[in-house]
């Protein structure tokens, strides 16, 4: 007698791995017009496969799903991608996945994921014709052999090899597709031989028809946003998130912006990336910036904008650029670039709350400012990431004091007078913007003050003195010739006390025995105010002397009960 013994064994498909590398200088503008930011740009393979990113660029990336255009679709995300570090993605689903780099968007990427378990046969594609004219429609049709209920990929990559669009295409039961191109679209401005690739299934299932698109008319590069102000190879980025019509990204533009402009983009240390929030739905401004950046003036359309401050002055700012105004108000009335006016998600994928905001990043890390900072503030971390020290500038203006009274008492109202003075002219600097505050211990017994402007450099202020003892002087010094500066701090001490009792023995007359030897008013009240401190620390050495004995006591007392 014979058993069949009949065994089933479950085999796990074997995964492939693909790898896709960040290609070194990619952070620099150009790459896209050869599509080798990533290397391979196009990657086609089977459902359940792993795509690894290595980063071989000296500069921070991303890796993110969806396009320029339209933000993060959700499906992956690297967050911040340090040099020489790798991301990887596990594919689990059949689709089309574009993908781009959100600090360097001019990088650009297509997975193709398939299933080789499909059959199909064959593909085709036609069009109507073979030759169009700008804001001509393209008919597409084509048929799959063996209809198995997946859409038809359809891609069209311009003369210059760069994708114009991408769309999945129902199929009917009976294998048959169709569509429509619309030439009139910004992103078909090229003359020259488009390609209409259709892809069902696999790599293999492909088929191709090209076109030839003429009557192009004669208009400026579209740029691709957001722009680079400075050397696009600087070492440290700064990425704010900035909007036209916040009074505190114009505070910061005043008032720090051009500082480090001066400090550090002119010096190609740092290069600065402008992305719109869109807090105020200030589109038609930002929108009018990009256009003027076809002609490569954003950055000085930027500055006007925020130096006018009123969006009335849209086009007064192109004029006084001399921009081609055909082709700009085109650009306008085209709203070419409201996709990219609002965009609030920073490089990790953490939602934008205020503006402005700012990531400022080198190849190793990224740290966030928050708000119109001083310019203090970056320049610590900026010269931190360039491993410079904290530079520790000498001051720009010295002070000269004065009371009146010269002797303060308690009680007294005494002007203070202070001039603010040049240390290499040594002579009283005028338009000074400052701060005063008084002190007496850590209380605040006056100020501080408001920012306060002073045209001829010389303050004359009246403050009433109510205690005893040192009080300090805190000024601090916001401006100089109406150009913010970092706040410089000054301070002095006032003396506020009696009287000295004995004068010095060159001012007795006749001469006395018991006369203190010579010594200034200063020197006698801080010696006044030491003897005061002794008594105080004497008397307290007494209480806890008698608070002792009174406890010994008690103790004593408590052991007879």
């Amino acid at each position: 007698m014979f058993i069949a013994l009949i065994v089933s064994i479950g085999v796990t498909p074997a995964f492939a791995q693909e790898y896709i590398s960040i290609a070194p200088g990619s952070s620099i503008p150009g790459c896209e017009e050869t599509n080798k930011c990533f290397i391979p740009y196009q990657v086609t393979m089977n459902v359940g496969d792993t795509v690894t990113w290595s980063n071989d660029d000296s500069a921070v990336h991303t890796i993110t799903s969806g396009t320029v255009v339209d933000g993060p679709d959700g499906t992956f995300d690297s967050g911040l991608f340090m040099a020489g570090a790798e991301f990887s993605h596990k594919f689990d689903q059949i689709g089309t996945y574009p993908y781009f780099d959100m600090v360097h968007p001019w990088a650009t990427g297509l997975i193709i994921v398939e299933d080789t378990s499909l059959t199909v046969k064959a593909i085709t594609v036609k069009t109507d014709k073979t030759s169009y004219t700008h804001n001509d429609m393209i008919m597409v049709t084509g048929q799959v052999a063996n209809v198995s209920g997946f859409p038809v990929t359809i891609i069209v990559v311009s003369p210059l090899n760069s994708i114009v669009t991408i769309d999945q295409l129902r199929v009917d039961n009976d294998g048959n597709f169709e569509t429509t191109l619309d030439t009139s679209r910004s992103s078909w401005k090229l003359d020259g031989t488009y390609t209409i690739k259709v892809n069902y299934g696999s790599a293999e299932k492909n088929s191709q028809v090209l076109v030839e698109l003429t009557g192009a008319v004669n208009v400026p590069k579209q740029i691709t946003p957001p722009i680079i102000l400075g050397n696009p190879n600087a070492s440290v980025t700064i990425l704010q998130f900035g909007d036209f019509g916040d009074i505190f990204s114009k505070r910061y533009y005043d008032n720090t912006e051009k500082q480090i402009r001066k400090l550090y983009v002119d010096t190609n240390q740092v290069k600065i990336i402008w992305q719109d929030y869109g807090l105020f739905d200030e589109k038609p401004i930002s929108n009018a910036a990009l256009c003027a950046g076809e002609e490569g003036k954003f950055w000085d359309y930027h500055d006007k904008l925020f130096d006018y401050f009123d969006d009335k002055n849209l086009e007064r700012i192109a004029t006084e650029l001399e921009l081609d105004m055909p082709n700009w108000n085109k650009c306008i009335n085209e709203k070419r670039y409201y996709a990219y006016t609002e965009k609030r998600t920073s490089p990790n994928g953490d939602r934008i709350t205020g503006v402005p905001t700012f990531f400022i990043s080198n190849s190793t890390h990224t740290e966030k400012i928050s708000g119109a900072q001083s310019i203090d503030k970056f320049e610590e971390i900026i010269n931190k990431m360039l491993n410079k020290p904290i530079p520790q500038n000498p001051p720009r203006l010295n002070v000269n004091y004065s009371t009146s009274p010269e002797h303060i008492t308690v009680g007294d109202t005494a002007k203070l007078k202070i001039d603010f003075i040049n240390p290499d002219t040594q002579k009283i600097q005028v338009h000074i913007d400052f701060k005063l505050t008084v002190f007496n211990d850590d209380e605040i017994i006056f100020g501080p003050t408001p920012l306060t402007h002073t045209a001829i450099g010389s303050i004359n202020i009246p403050i009433e003195f109510h205690t005893e003892g040192i009080h300090t002087v805190l000024v601090e010094i916001e401006g100089i010739l109406f150009n913010p500066i970092s706040t410089e701090k000054i301070s002095f001490v006032l003396i506020v006390g009696p009287l000295i009792p004995n004068p010095p023995c060159n001012d007795c007359y006749p001469p006395c025995i018991d006369c203190e030897p010579p010594t200034s008013n200063l020197e006698k009240r801080i010696s006044i105010l030491e003897d005061r401190v002794q008594e105080n620390s004497n008397l307290i050495d007494e209480l806890f002397q008698k608070l002792d004995n009174l406890v010994q006591r008690l103790m004593s007392a408590l052991s007879f009960i």
